[in-house]
Formats: C-alpha cells, sequence, structure tokens
C-alpha cells in the first residue's frame, strides 16, 4: 500500500493534542440512537418458539401478522429478522419493521400483514425513507471494554495515512493491544500470503496486553477481520485463509502455546458448514 511522503507536522502541543482528540472522537461509534439488544436464539430455540405461538393462537388471527408484534415478542422478533436476513429469505416481518420504525406514532395495531407481498431485497424501501438491515461480524458496542481490534486500527492509522508519527503511537498505544506499526507489518506479510509471521508477530505483541492488564481478542478474529479489510472481500478467499492459519497454528511452539488461548483457534468443522450456508456478514 501506497503512504504519501509529505506530511505536516503540528507546530505546537496544544494543535498536536486537538488533533489527536478529534481523531480519537471520529475513530469511536457513535450510534444515533440507543442499540437495542436482546439475546440470541438458536435455530432450534427459534422454531420451538415459533411453534408456540403457532399452536396457542388462531392461524387466522395470530400474533405473527400484527403491527406490535415487535413489542410482545422483541426476542423472537430480533432473532427472526437477523435469521431471515442471514438466510437471505424475504419476509414480511421487514414491512412490519419498516413501519414501526419510521412511523412510530402509528398507533394501528391491528394492521394484518399476512396479505402483504414481498419482494426480496425491496422489503424496506420506499420513495421517501429506506431501512437497511447489515448483519455485522463484530460489534464495538457488545465489546467496548476490550481493545480497539487490528482493523479499525487500520483503517484509521494504516490505511488513511493521514496522521503524524506521533500522533499514530498515542491512538495505537492507548487503544490497542498491537501497535499501528506491527499492523502494517502484518499487512504486508498477508500481502505476500504468509501467515507465519502475522501470528508469531501477533502473538508476541499479544504477551505485553497480559503485562498491561489489557484484554485481548481472538487472535484468529482480529488476523482474518484486518486481511478481509486490508486485501478487500473479492480478494480473499476464506477457505484458504483457515487453512494456512490452522497449518501456523499447528506448529506453534510450547512457549507460544502457553500464550494463546482456546477462541484463537480456528472454527470448527461445523461452524465452518454453517458459514457457508447463511449469506456473508459484513465489518
Amino acid at each position: 500500500m501506497q503512504h504519501d511522503s509529505t506530511v505536516t507536522t503540528p507546530t505546537n502541543n496544544m494543535t498536536q493534542q486537538s488533533m489527536i482528540e478529534k481523531m480519537k472522537q471520529s475513530f469511536r461509534l457513535q450510534p444515533s440512537s440507543p442499540p437495542i439488544m436482546v439475546h440470541y436464539l438458536s435455530p432450534l430455540v427459534l422454531r420451538k418458539e415459533l411453534e408456540n405461538i403457532i399452536e396457542t393462537h388462531d392461524p387466522n388471527n395470530s400474533e405473527l401478522y400484527k403491527i406490535d408484534f415487535k413489542e410482545k415478542h422483541p426476542i423472537l422478533f430480533w432473532n427472526l429478522i437477523w435469521f431471515f436476513r442471514r438466510i437471505h429469505v424475504s419476509s414480511y416481518l421487514f414491512q412490519m419493521l419498516s413501519r414501526s420504525l419510521l412511523n412510530p406514532s402509528d398507533n394501528d395495531t391491528k394492521r394484518d400483514f399476512k396479505k402483504d407481498k414481498c419482494i426480496l431485497g425491496q422489503e424496506l424501501f420506499d420513495d421517501k425513507n429506506s431501512i437497511r438491515i447489515r448483519c455485522m461480524w463484530d460489534s464495538a458496542i457488545s465489546h467496548s471494554d476490550i481493545a480497539e481490534p487490528m482493523y479499525k486500527t487500520w483503517e484509521h492509522d494504516g490505511y488513511e495515512s493521514c496522521h503524524t508519527p506521533v500522533a499514530n503511537a498515542l491512538i495505537t498505544d492507548e487503544h490497542s493491544t498491537v501497535t499501528g506499526k506491527v499492523i502494517r507489518s502484518i499487512v504486508a506479510c498477508i500481502e505476500q500470503n504468509d501467515l507465519d509471521n502475522p501470528i508469531r508477530l501477533f502473538i508476541k505483541e499479544s504477551s505485553k496486553s497480559i503485562r498491561r492488564r489489557i484484554r485481548r481478542r481472538s487472535m484468529y478474529r482480529e488476523i482474518l477481520f484486518l486481511a478481509i479489510v486490508a486485501l478487500g472481500r473479492d480478494k480473499f478467499s476464506h477457505d484458504v485463509f483457515d487453512r494456512e492459519y490452522n497449518n501456523v497454528f499447528q506448529k506453534l511452539n510450547d512457549k507460544q502455546r502457553q500464550l494463546i488461548c482456546d477462541f484463537d483457534r480456528c472454527p470448527s468443522l461445523a461452524a465452518v458448514m454453517c458459514r457457508r450456508l447463511f449469506s456473508s456478514l459484513e465489518l
């Protein structure tokens, strides 16, 4: 990746500190509304909950088709939204969501969506407003107590390369388990189809976080997400990555294995098969 060699250095500490604070603010997620968080339901539990509602209500007047279904059964509703989007199947629930969010003052709780037509990919759009559902791979909100992931550091430190060396050092040292300089080295190796050095570099750097008492993320997810963002999804092969990652992982020595955890391993075969069946997640 090319970097601009022309860098303007701030003339005083106050200007530099102000710039750093502005950059930090722009890097943090600023949700426009409070996040909605519900418990995750496995497909088996989800099916059982659906069956319970279907069996306890008149099929011609089921709560499933009422606009207040989202309020009465929020856990079930949001899990269904997630599941249908992941398997890329159309559902009237998307229209229900659009109506309830874009028209919160609408009190027509008896509105029946049973006869509404659903066109896949057009469930949430009209001439004036739209709602986009994104199934994300990583959540900054859910892991706000953990250091910033490498792919986020790369987005504002390595990729854009618009900061001074001092600013880069301050930002990455405070919010990441791995510094921007090491992340750039990892990306350079990945671009050369080398996963051996990135894994060993990550283990070496993460050992420092143990001394600093900083919680870290999964090494597998850290390197995976960084590779996807740095290379681009169109140039990235998940299966090849897993194969090479697992090969290197099996060759780690005893000292290195003492510094890794179970969540650093490759996903199980069952998880890989599920990943192939579901639609891709976004970062």
